[in-house]
């Protein structure tokens, strides 16, 4: 899952980041490390290749993928 976890922190802005970063969200959360709270906010932010999923993170209370 090494891989998935450095996909989460694609650059931000290149066309298509946002989808990649869910994508690796998507498998984080199958294997059971990521909640449904923390992959909701990259499925919202995977339309939006310049928003920071890390920020919203934040916002709402919850912790960074780790």
């Amino acid at each position: 899952m090494t891989e998935e976890f450095a996909l989460l922190h694609s650059p931000l802005g290149p066309k298509g980041s946002g989808r990649v970063r869910y994508g690796a969200a998507m498998a984080l959360y199958r294997a059971g490390l990521l909640s449904e709270a923390q992959l909701e906010v990259y499925r919202e932010t995977s339309a939006h290749d310049g928003r920071d999923p890390l920020s919203v993170l934040a916002e709402r209370g919850l912790p960074p993928p780790g």
